[in-house]
């Protein structure tokens, strides 16, 4: 055993052994020694559950794009704009991702931070600031900066394109989170 007193951290039982007097891997201990303790960290709030989480509200955001795109006045909306059809499928794959991957691991790494008392409640407020940031940063300056034919009914109708979406991408999160949480 090495001497206890030149451990910087907190005693806990049996850390202070040598790799060779260590319990085997299984978890299971020697005769006479105590279990190790386990992984501090749980496993839903590392990449893996984070990616999950994120995959889905991605998929959420995607399928729900695509059924927008099939309407009539996502057809206007994308002429208006001089959008084509698969490009801007991809680009709502790839966007839904990186929103799908901020809001996950907010929920996941900082649940104590965030408003809410529920995974639902914290994912929808965090779609909200996603959505405020994407009208912000991409919707107002794409309308009105350009020179479009009435930007604002195109600005009327992306936001309740990204509304939808969004919205659809909080709900699959936060239900997700919930029974993560519940386990």
């Amino acid at each position: 055993m090495l001497d206890p007193s030149s451990c910087r951290r907190p005693c806990q039982q049996g850390c202070h052994m040598r790799d060779a007097d260590a319990a085997p891997a299984s978890g299971a201990s020697a005769p006479g020694m105590p279990l190790r303790p386990g992984p501090t960290r749980d496993s839903m709030t590392g990449p893996r559950g984070i990616g999950r989480l994120a995959i889905a509200g991605a998929s959420a955001f995607w399928i729900v794009n695509l059924l927008i795109s099939l309407t009539p006045v996502a057809a206007d909306y994308r002429s208006a704009l001089s959008i084509c059809y698969v490009p801007m499928l991809i680009e709502a794959a790839l966007g839904g991702l990186l929103i799908a991957t901020c809001v996950s691991w907010a929920v996941l790494r900082f649940p104590d931070r965030i408003p809410g008392h529920t995974p639902m409640a914290q994912s929808l407020l965090l779609s909200l600031c996603a959505f405020i940031a994407v009208t912000a940063l991409i919707d107002v300056p794409g309308k009105f900066l350009g020179s479009l034919p009435d930007p604002w009914r195109l600005l009327v109708i992306s936001m309740s394109f990204n509304a939808l979406r969004i919205l659809a991408l909080g709900i699959v999160i936060g239900r997700l989170g919930d029974r993560t949480r519940r386990q």
